[in-house]
């Protein structure tokens, strides 16, 4: 009989306010970068709260930051624990 696993994963929730302190020239194209990636609905579903980002959601925003060269760190609205089992 196999052994249940149990993983904790934070989700990130709420992106209103990511891109508020990114410089103009960089917020748009941006913007549309995650759009692109997610699609509308989900990117509309993280920012408004509806959907949570997992970590790999996550991990993709901190590469668009750095990749546009912002060094700040992406600032989500609040964060939650999901604990899951692995079978």
């Amino acid at each position: 009989r196999r052994q249940r696993q149990m993983c904790i994963r934070d989700r990130a929730w709420g992106i209103r306010h990511l891109l508020d302190n990114v410089p103009h020239k960089c917020a748009a194209p941006m913007r549309n970068q995650l759009v692109g990636h997610f699609g509308k609905t989900t990117y509309y579903r993280f920012y408004r709260q509806e959907q949570g980002l997992f970590p790999k959601a996550q991990a993709y925003i901190r590469q668009v930051f750095k990749q546009y060269g912002i060094a700040e760190e992406p600032k989500f609205e609040r964060y939650s624990e999901e604990y899951s089992y692995n079978d």
